[in-house]
């Protein structure tokens, strides 16, 4: 018999046998616990780190994964959270928690996208289907149904789902409000208000069933019932601030100030249920651009709250810099970094005094500070989105996007990027995005003006014409006075050929509002749309003249100047505008063409050059400098040009038309000219242009019988286009008809010769005699 080995433990034998006993208890089960732990404490990186930990000891762990999908949810990462629960219901198929989060993602996403992606749409209906074939009275499937009949304007099916939904799950807000919403759109008021009173007896703290029946309130003209179910809501819900900025906000609106304080002094006199009551109040009052007012809430609170000093030190220096009062400001800096020398934000604060100088050497410095912090922090949104600002006001709205959108990223219920983001997208003739941004705006804040005013804009930009007058009609309901919106449906009178409104709306809007330029603007327009081009110019040198005139002014003037054919007119304006905004490509764009079109082609090609280099990696710039080079007859440098569009831009069908017909032009490589002639054509099969170019390449092919053919179809479809009668007559030409070629000549002559190419009409006229 063996004897037994007797065993020697030393401390450190003992620290390594614990160490491995409880690396060897670490299971995929102790890590999720773990995580569980760190989640319901609401730390969600560390509860992610765990669950990730679990599925790297388990690939197959649906709870771990499930958990990482709830606590991505919690980060506001959409993208992340849709993977982690998709494969937990791929490892746990009946998860139907899973399910529904997924479910709730793609709504709040499809419902703040305006544009309404048939993708979306399509995997929404599909699982509302899922969740009722298992169970007809699914609420995570009559809820889906629901929502999606709103957007489909089905209101009364709308109205019938949420029905049923509210009485299979009493307790959802949003289920409840919206079946309110879905009967007031299905014109059933009575039924509708009759609802809302009862879901507000039956569920007091449901806040926006509240918010549907004043906005029903408000938009009828009963401002009094509206007030009421706001003091209402505060009555019901006394501990909920957010309601008293609410119905403050409506007085403020309403010209009622001293009510608006009145309301909010019952939050500042209770600090032990609001302790940051003069911080929120000061936020209220700096969003009004009220800025003594929130510097004073903010220095009472300064004064008795000192753990929060430097809360209240920025934002008092954001305020005294909104104001324009730099001296003040640098002091309250210096204050703030001698004690916070290297706080994130005392670091910001100090770059956003810098952003507000004069000194292009400071705004470069500020910059750079912000990149740094945001190397830091890259999750801080707030970083993304003042350096966002600071690009905007150099004019850099690229940059300026890029910023916000990042801001976005970080923080997907951050309203204020949203707005530039919009503003943003109208400068940039993206009338979708601007509706995409404001909407999602309007979802959080249903009766914002500033959203609601963007909105209606976007929705105008993109041709939506009734529902952009619906809804700036419901704005000035709300805020008569709003000039804004008064600016912006005279213009809407404009496109829709309403010339005497536009014209009396902006008359009426000049003598109220001396000092606002845009009225001016407004009635030139009206004036342009009327051909009166000299009683425009009128209006617009009385509006103001020479270096005091407001940008608003010059850039109205350079787009009539335009029209006129005054180019010298237009290069000036343009030349000022876009030294004051060196950063801002649709001047530079703007500048290049009044100087193209007034003969100017080496300062065109210069002003197209330096467009360029503001957006490098963006195709349009580079198609118009292949333009202007190739009217200056440097063919080399205009393909070169058109190719780097491509390479950008591989499917772009302007930059394929272009580079075709050029080299059609040329004699240069046909064959390539006519692949990217057909794929300009396959990729936009509706531009007659496009088709015109693939006409011609056949042409110069020698493939007359299919020219005629295109040629022919497009004088048919657009018989007042002079280029198309040119080139049909030059394919009849070649084709041996002359008498019917010196016809179609003749015509695009009398259509507008400018269109064509006069003198080759002129020139192969004389050769048929």
């Amino acid at each position: 018999m063996k004897t037994p080995v007797k065993l020697l433990c030393s401390a450190s034998a003992v620290l390594m046998l614990t160490s491995w006993t409880t690396g060897c208890i670490r299971t995929p089960q102790y890590y999720v616990k773990e995580g569980n732990k760190f989640f319901a404490k609401g730390k969600y990186v560390d509860a992610s780190l765990n669950y990730r930990k679990a599925i790297q000891k388990d690939t197959k762990n649906g709870e771990a994964y499930y958990r990482l999908g709830l606590a991505a949810i919690e980060q506001k990462d959409s993208n992340e959270a849709v993977a982690a629960l998709s494969r937990a219901l791929e490892l746990q198929p009946d998860n139907q928690d899973a399910r529904t989060k997924i479910a709730d993602i793609y709504l709040n996403t499809y419902l703040l996208d305006s544009s309404r992606p048939k993708a979306l749409y399509t995997r929404l209906t599909t699982l509302a289907e899922e969740f009722l074939a298992k169970n007809a009275q699914s609420f995570a499937g009559l809820r889906l149904k629901g929502y999606l009949a709103l957007t489909d304007r089905k209101s009364r099916d709308a109205a019938e789902y949420f029905k049923r939904a509210y009485e299979v799950q009493s307790t959802d807000e949003g289920v409840a409000s919206s079946w309110v919403q879905a009967l007031f759109l299905d014109g059933r008021f009575q039924e509708g208000e009759t609802l809302a009173l009862k879901l507000i007896k039956d569920h007091s703290n449901f806040g926006g069933v509240y918010d549907r029946l004043a906005e029903r309130y408000t938009s009828t003209g009963r401002f009094a019932d509206a007030e009421s179910i706001l003091r209402m809501k505060i009555a019901n819900n006394p501990r909920n601030g957010l309601y008293a900025f609410q119905l403050a906000a409506y007085y403020v609106h309403e010209h009622r100030g001293a009510d608006a304080e009145a309301v909010l002094k019952r939050l500042l006199d209770d600090p032990k249920t609001f302790p940051n009551a003069r911080l929120q109040v000061g936020d209220f009052y700096y969003e009004l651009r009220d800025w003594q007012r929130s510097i004073g809430y903010y220095e009472d609170g300064l004064r008795s709250d000192s753990k929060q000093a430097l809360a209240y030190q920025e934002r008092i220096t954001d305020a005294l810099l909104a104001q324009g009062k730099r001296a003040e400001a640098a002091q309250m800096v210096d204050t703030i970094l001698k004690s916070n020398p290297n706080n994130v934000d005392a670091r910001r604060v100090h770059a956003t005094l810098l952003a507000s100088g004069a000194s292009s050497q400071d705004v470069t410095t500020a910059i750079s500070e912000f990149q740094s912090l945001i190397k830091s922090n890259p999750g801080n949104a707030n970083l993304f989105y003042r350096l966002g600002n600071i690009y905007l006001r150099t004019g850099d709205l690229n940059a300026a996007r890029s910023n916000f959108e990042e801001a976005l990223k970080a923080r997907a219920d951050f309203l204020l990027p949203r707005y530039p983001l919009a503003e943003i997208s109208l400068q940039q003739q993206r009338p979708q995005a601007a509706v995409r941004y404001a909407a999602g705006i309007l979802a959080v804040r249903p009766n914002d003006p500033q959203a609601m005013l963007l909105h209606a804009s976007g929705l105008m930009d993109g041709g939506d014409n009734a529902s952009a007058r619906q809804e700036l009609t419901a704005l000035l309901k709300q805020v008569p006075q709003d000039v804004d919106a008064q600016v912006q449906l005279g213009l809407l009178d404009i496109k829709d050929g309403k010339l005497k409104e536009a014209a009396d709306l902006f008359q009426r809007l000049r003598q109220t509002y001396k000092d606002d330029s845009r009225p001016a603007a407004g009635l030139a327009e009206t004036y342009i749309a009327q051909n009166r081009v000299d009683e425009a110019f009128q209006v617009l040198n009385s509006a103001g003249a020479g270096s005091s005139t407001s940008p608003v002014i010059r850039l109205e003037l350079a787009k009539v100047a335009m029209r006129a054919h005054k180019y010298d007119v237009a290069v000036r304006e343009y030349r000022e505008l876009a030294a004051q905004n060196p950063k801002s490509l649709d001047l530079s764009l703007s500048l290049a063409e009044a100087y193209q079109l007034g003969g100017d082609l080496q300062s065109a090609v210069a002003a197209f050059q330096e467009a360029v280099k503001l957006a490098p990696n963006d195709p349009v710039p580079l198609m118009f400098l292949g333009d202007a080079l190739w009217k200056a007859n440097r063919i080399e440098e205009a393909q070169l040009n058109y190719r780097h569009a491509l390479q950008l831009q591989p499917d772009n069908p302007s930059a394929l038309n272009n580079l075709a017909f050029l080299l059609a032009e040329t004699s240069n490589n046909l064959d390539e000219a006519l692949r990217l002639a057909q794929r300009a054509v396959q990729k936009a099969p509706q531009d007659p242009s496009l088709k015109d170019t693939l006409g011609w390449v056949y042409l110069k092919q020698n493939g007359t019988d299919s020219a005629l053919q295109i040629f022919a179809n497009l004088v048919r479809q657009y018989p007042n286009e002079p280029l198309f009668r040119y080139h049909l007559g030059v394919a009849l030409f070649k084709h041996g008809e002359k008498a019917k070629a010196r016809t179609e000549l003749t015509m695009a002559l009398s259509k507008g010769p400018q269109r064509a190419d006069e003198q080759k009409i002129r020139e192969l006229i004389a050769k048929m005699n």
